[in-house]
């Protein structure tokens, strides 16, 4: 029998390899310098946008992209380091 697994949506996966891809471009960036640092500065503003998509994401987005299906309280989390 197969047991179907949640697991995160498209949106959310595109947001974590493009923050993954805009990391290390601006990594290379600011080790390249010179003409660089705009694409730096640019991918950076790229981030801030990636980030305030999430967090809309997170609480407004699909089941699987939701904070409150992995954010627990401080109760459950103090239950769980207990047991």
């Amino acid at each position: 029998m197969k047991q179907k697994v949640k697991v995160w949506d498209l949106p959310t996966r595109l947001f974590h390899w493009l923050l993954v891809l805009s990391v290390g471009f601006m990594w290379y960036g600011a080790q390249a310098g010179g003409g660089m640092l705009v694409w730096h500065l640019r991918c950076g503003l790229l981030v801030a946008g990636l980030i305030v998509f999430r967090l809309c994401w997170g609480l407004w987005g699909s089941d699987t992209a939701r904070f409150s299906q992995f954010v627990r309280g401080l109760s459950s989390i103090r239950r769980y380091l207990q047991g």
